[in-house]
């Protein structure tokens, strides 16, 4: 079993998550037409299976991913889909190539950006990718300071027994 395939396997609370926020803005996602993106696709399971149903009926998706690996795996399993088409990019790149800014009416990234180092960049360059009036909707991790407020109250002999 390679890396692609495990991580398919393992990536369930990912997916669950990501199937949560397409159902929430299902409406949203529903009146996307003309060419979305997904930004991170991975091995293509999310995009071909939670959004490409979800989108409208004249949309088509293109899955990107910085991993040639992930790619193949998506191509290999999801190419026969005629609204589905997979290319390699790296969303952070300060060289974004000419090439990769094709035109997008819509933009989609779930469990993706948050790997990325230079966030401005990032959004600049997924703003290359859309069309004037284009949309996006993304779902990263972030950091949130009540942890800290956790950490703090785990030292406190008074909290440490609920900690």
């Amino acid at each position: 079993m390679n890396s692609t395939e495990k991580y398919t396997k393992a990536s369930d609370m990912q997916r669950r998550d990501a199937s949560e926020v397409i159902e929430e803005f299902s409406d949203e996602i529903g009146k996307m037409q003309g060419k979305c993106i997904d930004i991170g696709c991975g091995p293509g399971n999310v995009t071909k299976e939670l959004i490409l149903p979800k989108l409208g009926c004249n949309a088509t998706i293109v899955g990107a991913d910085i991993s040639e690996e992930m790619l193949n795996f998506a191509r290999k399993n999801y190419g026969n889909e005629e609204r589905m088409s997979f290319i390699h990019m790296d969303i952070e790149s300060k060289d974004f190539s000419k090439e990769q800014t094709v035109y997008y009416d819509n933009a989609l990234s779930f469990y993706c950006l948050h790997w990325c180092q230079n966030m401005r960049r990032t959004v600049e360059n997924i703003y290359k990718l859309l069309r004037p009036g284009g949309r996006g909707l993304v779902m990263f991790l972030s950091y949130n300071n009540g942890f800290d407020a956790y950490m703090k109250l785990q030292r406190n002999p008074r909290y440490q027994p609920y900690m």
